[in-house]
């Protein structure tokens, strides 16, 4: 038997080898009753918690991968040099050149 179960039916003074009045098992069943509402309650907090940090990793993380983005982005900028960016195919993702006025482009 489940030792909370076991000290209900210690404190209502109910053993299994007897039969409990309706008084007594009028009682233990509030008590399973307020134990069950009790587990509930616990298990919303931690749920509700926890969808609250995932939120605030989640606003966190974008925080900075937009922070990262804007420095990489002052990086590229910044250099003199043009910049190819290849996926992982080797196909030409983006190329970026610091100063557009150095950048011979063929007429198409």
């Amino acid at each position: 038997m489940h030792r909370l179960l076991s000290r209900q039916l210690r404190k209502l003074g109910l053993d299994t080898s007897s039969t409990p009045t309706t008084k007594q098992l009028a009682n233990l069943l509030q008590r399973v009753s307020e134990t069950y509402q009790q587990a509930d309650d616990d298990r919303y907090l931690l749920e509700r918690s926890l969808q609250i940090s995932s939120d605030e990793m989640q606003a966190m993380f974008q925080q900075q991968k937009a922070s990262a983005e804007g420095r990489l982005q002052a990086l590229v900028n910044a250099l003199p040099d043009i910049v190819f960016m290849l996926d992982e195919e080797g196909s030409y993702v983006e190329i970026v050149a610091g100063e557009e006025e150095g950048l011979y482009l063929p007429a198409e």
